[in-house]
């Protein structure tokens, strides 16, 4: 069984878990998604938010349930209390998120005939904003950074898992993959001989990367540590020296913020180096379309998000200004 299979086990069944609290429309709901092809965690994250919304309506009646109460759910998640009681804006993101969920809930309750009215019908998508934020609050990654995050790894002050905390960033910024798809890499996934990494990525989208020989030689000597700690059964590739087991995301995320803490003297998330490895293709090439493909986007404009420049540019342009006047 591999990474994703299991992970698709485990989130299935946390899911499932769910269900038994919830009516039976939601379990049906539920499957139609599945069926559809959605993925597991996006559909957890549905099942999440349906029960989010009938819980502050405080009701599973879908007689019960008004236009008003619609409209009101959404003004309700505009904010969220936070641990000293005061209250605090919730993103963009989130508020689009629950509005897609809850839009694709409506019309299956409408289509199966649980509810004659779909009152998404009557709520606007909100507006996304957060790019702004993002870009305001965007942080440039240079080869330089990137060598400094990888010397941190390396000179950690946890010596047993030196070797495994530099492999973990190194595949992370030369490959540019998401923090999911590194969790559910397998062994079976490596190919020392062919010196690829085959993956599976978001939407089931598979991919194979081309590994250097100095990336080559940091696997062989990760992988000679890692069979002699690893579980018999386990066949996931980053494993904890103390259960044997196959790390966790939030343990993947946990190295990456103490590596890049030590380096640039701020916490990065995955992602934050998977925009870096964008910005850095994109400096060195100048061509968006190559940045695309290796990245593995399937819109170029997603692609633009990502990319952050330093104002070499901005300053170049104001130096031939200055020449004409």
């Amino acid at each position: 069984m591999t990474g994703r299979e299991r992970f698709d086990l485990m989130i299935n069944s946390r899911t499932e878990n769910r269900l038994n609290d919830l009516p039976e429309y939601v379990s049906e709901w539920y499957y139609n998604l599945l069926a559809s092809g959605m993925s597991s965690r996006s559909c957890n994250d549905y099942i999440n938010k349906a029960k989010l919304f009938l819980d502050y309506c405080q009701t599973t009646d879908l007689n019960v349930i008004t236009q008003a109460m619609v409209d009101k759910y959404f003004i309700y998640i505009k904010t969220k209390d936070r641990d000293d009681g005061d209250k605090v804006s919730t993103s963009d993101s989130y508020q689009q998120t629950t509005w897609c969920a809850l839009n694709k809930f409506f019309d299956f309750l409408t289509n199966r005939g649980y509810i004659i009215k779909n009152y998404m019908l009557q709520i606007a998508k909100p507006k996304n904003r957060d790019l702004v934020r993002i870009n305001e609050n965007r942080i440039h990654l240079t080869k330089e950074d990137f060598h400094k995050i990888v010397d941190a790894a390396r000179n950690g002050r946890v010596f047993k898992n030196r070797l495994r905390n530099e492999l973990i960033v190194t595949l992370l910024m030369v490959t540019g993959m998401r923090i999911a798809a590194l969790s559910e890499l397998d062994i079976d996934n490596v190919d020392l001989e062919k010196k690829t990494l085959s993956v599976i990525d978001k939407g089931n989208k598979r991919h194979k990367f081309y590994l250097s020989n100095s990336v080559i030689e940091l696997l062989k000597n990760y992988l000679e540590e890692r069979n002699r700690v690893a579980l018999i059964q386990e066949r996931g590739l980053f494993v904890s020296k103390s259960t044997g087991e196959r790390l966790s995301i939030d343990t993947i995320k946990d190295v990456v913020e103490r590596c890049t803490k030590n380096a640039l003297g701020k916490k990065l998330s995955p992602h934050k180096l998977r925009a870096g490895f964008c910005s850095i293709l994109y400096s060195e090439t100048h061509d968006i379309e190559f940045v695309r493909r290796a990245v593995g986007h399937s819109d170029v404009k997603t692609t633009q998000r990502y990319i952050s420049v330093d104002d070499k540019e901005k300053k170049k342009a104001s130096e031939i200004m200055d020449t004409i006047f």
